[in-house]
């Protein structure tokens, strides 16, 4: 095999990285056959600490089981400070708000409907009920039959939307989801089509109507600057040559841009029809992201589960500020379990969005390779046994250094609010905040978006190579710094199209469900606004295309840094060898080798 520096060294440096000419290591002479076969477990160190802080998840989640009454604990009082439910008030498990200025509630046997004679085990000032209410977490809250003025009051005396109305829509309208949910599924399939066909019309349409909007809005400025466009309403400011000015300063460049990089732009169009034909060819990789998302959503209900149970290892209390819930007071070792339930819960996750994006890497770059005869068998199931038994304890270091950085994120914010509330009438203060905070947090938001750029092609690069995450990570760096413009243009071209393409497939299908849900008599007759189940249409097909985009993304990623490296691989034997139809179709029309 080759590992010698692209760049000798020189005995000034202590580390090769420290030269500003060192461009990284020569590839492996033996990825000629495909990715490398004979691998070990990488970064063991970092598998056992995954597989510790799941034993302590388990082991908190079995003392909560265990110690944890939430019957006793998430139970509501009513105004005399009386538990709902025990004792004296046995018999009456649920709370009725019965005044709301001052705020005054009892316990009823059950959750009443207007009129109805309310059912207490103490004395109440009136005997019938003002409104019609629904159980939830032992407090009768006002249903969708309550008016508005009872819903309004609920939400802000007891500083919680008691609207359960909008929750019964969504379960109304389920029949719908489910449409909603099939139709961005099949609409998914039909934009990774459509790219595969009209990838290059789509892109240069793009690109075209980018460079003639800025020209476009320029000139209306300057028209609009010289006082012709009457009806403009900032019509005759100078400010407004500077304006166009600019635009077409940016439009100038643009074409400039487009003109110096068009064969990288052509290349960006290859690979995402690429990216396409792997989707087509591996469709059993389209059921990944689904897997994992089904696996999360049951850890999620399990983690909710036992945080529950955790919360109600301490002691309620009657709070006239809380009422009619009860506040809980909990000790130092419940605060300690809850935060190692979190830490656990967040690294899990991030450990099954890397798992996907590893699995996707591992499919894509066989798919790659296969089309220079290197056998193409189970290549989902291979990913999955190889990430699972090789590569977790790479993949839990990616995903813990994402989690932490995401930790820090969110302690930053914390502490911005908190020093925000401290000078709130100190606008000079407020401003120095904004402003530091603000440089800070952009600085914080960049340094995760290159993280997670690097952690993702340190999946590719371990798929290919099965080295641990921090050589993976080196070999990808200098790969992506040797062929920046086409990474730059390609990953941009990319993140492009998956938006819109995702935005297409949510704005679609919940323009579909709304639809359904005002003109068919069932549904437009029964819900009280079509509002809430339309935003929830719209984020099951925004979460339906974002699994596929992911597919998408993360294939185009793939697919470039294979090909890169197999150009690198065979730079003195004719150029790339294991090219995809859709990137020999580039290099025949614009290279040749």
């Amino acid at each position: 095999m080759s590992k010698q520096p692209l760049v000798e060294g020189n005995p000034q440096w202590d580390y090769p990285e420290q030269n500003p000419e060192y461009q990284g290591e020569q590839l492996d002479d033996r990825l000629k056959q495909g990715p490398l076969e004979e691998r070990g477990c990488t970064d063991c160190f970092w598998c056992i600490l995954f597989l510790g802080q799941l034993a302590m998840l388990i082991a908190i989640s079995v003392f909560a089981f265990t110690e944890g009454y939430p019957d006793a604990v998430f139970v509501s009082y009513n105004s005399t400070g009386y538990q709902c439910g025990n004792g004296t008030q046995s018999g009456c498990p649920f709370s009725y708000v019965v005044n709301f200025v001052p705020l005054q509630s009892i316990c009823v046997s059950s959750c009443p409907v207007a009129q109805d004679t309310l059912k207490s085990c103490d004395g109440v000032p009136k005997n019938y009920a003002d409104y019609s209410s629904d159980n939830f977490l032992h407090v009768c809250s006002p249903n969708k039959d309550a008016g508005q003025q009872f819903l309004d009051a609920f939400s802000i005396i007891l500083g919680y939307t008691a609207n359960i109305a909008r929750l019964d829509d969504v379960d109304k309208v389920w029949p719908v989801s489910l449409t909603v949910a099939a139709i961005a599924f099949i609409l998914s399939i039909f934009i990774m089509y459509m790219i595969k066909w009209c990838g290059r019309i789509l892109v240069w349409t793009v690109i075209s109507l980018y460079v003639i909007s800025l020209i476009a809005f320029g000139t209306l400025f300057f028209f609009a600057a010289k006082g012709d466009l009457s009806s403009f309403h900032f019509a005759g400011q100078d400010w407004l040559y500077a304006l166009a000015y600019t635009l077409w300063a940016f439009g100038a460049l643009s074409l400039v841009l487009v003109i110096c990089f068009r064969n990288k732009i052509e290349l960006a169009v290859s690979v995402l029809k690429a990216a396409a034909d792997f989707t087509k060819d591996v469709w059993e990789a389209i059921f990944v992201p689904l897997a994992v998302f089904g696996i999360v959503i049951v850890f999620l209900v399990y983690w909710l589960f036992s945080s529950t149970y955790i919360l109600a290892t301490g002691t309620a209390y009657y709070s006239t500020s809380a009422q009619p819930f009860p506040g809980i007071s909990v000790e130092a070792g419940t605060g300690w379990m809850m935060a190692g339930n979190f830490f656990s819960f967040y690294w899990n996750s991030q450990f099954a969005m890397a798992f996907c994006q590893y699995v996707i890497a591992s499919c894509c770059s066989m798919w790659y390779f296969h089309h220079m005869g290197v056998a193409l068998h189970h290549p989902v199931s291979k990913s999955v046994i190889r990430g699972m038994v090789h590569h977790s304890g790479s993949i839990a270091l990616g995903s813990f250094i994402l989690m932490l950085v995401n930790l820090v994120k969110w302690i930053f914010k914390i502490i911005h609010q908190a020093m925000k509330n401290s000078v709130q009438n100190n606008k000079a203060a407020e401003g120095c905040l904004k402003c530091w905070f603000g440089y800070c947090g952009c600085i914080l938001h960049c340094f995760e978006r290159f993280l997670r750029f690097l952690t993702q092609n340190a999946y590719i690069m371990m798929a290919i190579q099965g080295q641990s995450f921090c050589q993976s990570a080196h070999h990808a760096f200098y790969l992506v710094m040797r062929n920046k413009a086409s990474i730059a243009v390609t990953d941009g071209i990319g993140e492009i199209f998956t938006t819109i393409s995702n935005l297409f497939i949510g704005a679609a299908s919940a323009l579909i469900g709304f639809v359904m849900i005002t003109q068919i008599p069932a549904y437009s007759e029964t819900i009280t606004s079509p509002l809430f189940p339309t935003l929830f249409f719209l984020f099951i097909a925004l979460i339906i295309g974002s699994l596929f985009m992911n597919i998408y993304g993360m294939a185009t990623d793939t697919i470039l840094l294979c090909y890169l490296a197999d150009v690198e691989l065979f730079h003195n034997q004719g150029g790339a060898q294991s090219v995809p139809p859709a990137l020999k179709e580039f290099l025949d029309t614009y290279y040749k080798q």
